[in-house]
């Protein structure tokens, strides 16, 4: 208000006018004074002092007029007007100091324990003893304001906070049904402030905050808004408790509940429902509690069969049921319950190539590492079907998510392809060339991996499979992975077990005779002597020199091998690598042959080379007689080199620990899960 003081020929300024409303005796009577009113009876008019409450919280909006009124000592005021019993007053100075604050500047004024105590006491009074319910909401408010501020925590602590919040839970308030949500829910968002505190989460924890929000879920009937604010609360609890403990039997029933009527409520209960219970299935001692409790039909119903609904509500289904699917022997339980259909039935029937298109694969993936009988449901149930179309380089045509979604599904069929009889079903499917297409070098390295290991898997129990995968294609994608980087630079590791995974692919083909063929018009045997020799120096690569051999003695069976070895060698060494000879091979077979730092296999079977060699390069009998070479003269004394080994020694021989690693579960800091 402005006036024109008396004598004066000025208005007074707003400063003169809080000055003058601020040194008002807030310690008098508040009554109000009746006054004549426009229909001749009478009405209450404001006291002087209440007229200086609502002048202060409307100057308490605004940063310099409130920098003004704690200069003024407004803040003393305000505190002792809001502890007091009369009811209008106190909830305008409770309004003041809110505003105050929500202002940081002002804020800042508010932060020491006398001032903050003092509020907390204001709090403890609504909860306890007053029934108007807009001042204990504003006083919450009020509080909730302070406690945005980190610097107000370690003051709310010492005070005792979480017990006045709580108290907000206990007992009956004696207000209306909306009122009564409205406080609670201001109750609950100072305590989502105050959860990152350890102190103040331990606190709640001594108090059973927990059993309290349950109740809350549970109420009935049920009050929407209170159990969003409850569930946004409980996903902020999550991200703190240990990850190894289960989850109580009320709060697990509590959200099966929730979840079970999900078709009824809000979107907003939906999402934040399903992100706690997603935060919850990266605990390992939560998930099999989810598991058992049926979540995986519900979930999977609402993100799958409605996969035109909203995108977030939909992410967090199939981030869940990928969480949920790499659990140990959960596998049974997706075919139990229906999922792994609906995933089918997804897959077969959408080609956009969508984010959650992959998802569903990778879902599939985790289940395909399961035991042979639940291949054998899977092959039953069509997974083959639903993948091998993925399986296949790009076209132009394809959506952008193409390579992910190829990825994932040469997972899949590479853990589902070490089940017993089920190499022949996925060959039928997948044609070996796209997989010799995607083992080459223009795709990423861990597509290329799981294509070898797919290969090699198909390959070691199914003949035909070997006799396909002996093709120019395929033979190139195997060689190519053989190489080592030029001028011996490092491999990586996913690298390195592509060689190693290439190494053992040659040797499964090179066990069938109608195999060899291919495999000779390929100078694999050469490449292969080439190698060797290379590796001698190289840190990369000695890992597969046992199978390189291996596979160098079984091709060295072939009539006229060795002499063409030789001749290839000596004559176009350049074209296999730089300064590799036949002299150069025969010297680093007969140091494999002595040990070299490798195991007895690798000698014996490196001997092994060494006598076919030698009686591969003997002169024919019709020939005059030819000395032998000088490297391999001298392991003529040596002992019999032991007897080849048959197919099915060789093939024994052979690492068949193809990996069923499941997908990994998404770090605790709540990150996206990555399929």
């Amino acid at each position: 208000r402005e006036a024109r003081q008396e004598g004066q020929g000025r208005r007074m300024s707003g400063n003169d006018t809080l000055a003058m409303l601020m040194t008002l005796d807030v310690a008098g009577s508040g009554k109000m004074t009746p006054r004549q009113a426009a229909d001749g009876g009478t009405e209450e008019r404001p006291s002087q002092r209440e007229v200086a409450l609502h002048t202060m919280l409307q100057h308490s909006t605004q940063e310099a007029s409130a920098e003004y009124l704690l200069q003024g000592g407004a803040m003393e005021t305000l505190l002792t007007v809001a502890l007091e019993e009369n009811t209008n007053e106190a909830l305008l100075g409770l309004k003041a100091l809110t505003n105050l604050a929500a202002l940081p500047s002002s804020r800042q004024h508010m932060m020491n324990d006398r001032v903050i105590s003092a509020v907390l006491s204001v709090g403890r009074r609504t909860v306890n003893q007053s029934r108007n319910a807009e001042e204990k909401v504003q006083a919450l408010r009020c509080i909730a304001n302070l406690a945005s501020s980190i610097d107000a925590k370690p003051a709310l602590a010492n005070s005792g906070a979480i017990g006045m919040l709580l108290d907000v839970f206990s007992g009956e308030a004696g207000l209306d049904s909306a009122k009564d949500v409205e406080w609670r829910m201001t109750a609950l968002k100072v305590l989502e402030q105050l959860c990152p505190d350890d102190d103040f989460r331990a606190d709640m924890d001594k108090r059973d905050l927990e059993g309290k929000l349950v109740n809350c879920l549970l109420e009935e009937p049920p009050k929407q808004g209170l159990q969003n604010m409850v569930l946004q609360l409980y996903r902020s609890m999550i991200t703190f408790r240990d990850k190894n403990q289960p989850l109580a039997q009320n709060m697990l029933q509590a959200l099966l509940k929730l979840l079970h009527a999900c078709q009824t409520t809000s979107e907003d209960i939906t999402e934040n429902l399903l992100g706690a219970i997603l935060l919850l299935s990266r605990q390992p001692g939560v998930r099999n509690q989810l598991i058992d409790g049926g979540v995986l039909r519900v979930v999977a119903a609402l993100g799958i069969s409605d996969d035109k609904g909203p995108a977030v509500r939909v992410q967090l289904c199939m981030d869940t049921l990928m969480n949920l699917s790499a659990v140990a022997d959960a596998e049974e339980k997706f075919l139990e319950s229906g999922v792994i259909e609906m995933l089918f039935g997804f897959l077969n029937n959408n080609k956009s190539g969508s984010a959650i298109m992959v998802y569903a694969v990778s879902i599939v993936m985790n289940t395909c590492a399961g035991e042979d009988p639940v291949k054998q449901k899977l092959l039953d149930k069509g997974v083959i079907d639903s993948l091998a179309p993925l399986i296949k380089p790009a076209t132009p045509a394809d959506p952008e998510t193409w390579p992910a979604l190829c990825l994932q599904s040469t997972k899949a069929m590479m853990n589902l392809s070490v089940g017993k009889g089920i190499s022949p079903h996925i060959t039928a499917k997948v044609r070996m060339a796209d997989l010799g297409a995607l083992a080459s070098r223009p795709f990423s390295p861990d597509q290329r991996l799981c294509a070898l290991r797919l290969i090699s898997n198909l390959c070691a129990e199914n003949v035909p499979a070997r006799e396909e995968a002996a093709t120019a294609s395929v033979l190139q994608a195997l060689i190519e992975a053989m190489q080592l980087p030029p001028g011996g630079g490092a491999m990586s590791e996913t690298e390195q077990n592509c060689l190693l995974e290439a190494s053992r692919g040659l040797l499964v083909l090179s066990l069938t005779e109608s195999c060899r063929p291919g495999l000779q018009a390929a100078q694999v045997l050469e490449r292969l002597g080439a190698w060797l020799v290379v590796t001698a120096s190289a840190k990369e690569g000695a890992e597969g020199q046992e199978t390189v051999v291996m596979t160098m003695s079984m091709l060295l069976s072939a009539p006229g091998a060795a002499k063409r070895l030789s001749m290839l060698l000596d004559s176009d060494a350049e074209a296999f690598h730089p300064g590799v000879s036949f002299a150069a091979l025969c010297q680093r077979l007969e140091q494999l042959a002595e040990g070299g730092g490798f195991g007895a296999q690798t000698s014996a079977l490196a001997r092994e080379c060494v006598a076919k060699i030698t009686a591969g390069m003997a002169p024919d009998l019709e020939s005059p007689a030819q000395p032998a070479q000088q490297p391999l003269a001298a392991r003529a004394a040596a002992p019999p080199a032991p007897a080849a080994p048959s197919d099915e020694a060789a093939q024994a021989a052979v690492s068949s620990d193809v990996e069923e690693a499941k997908a990994a579960v998404p770090s605790d800091e709540g990150t996206r899960v990555q399929p």
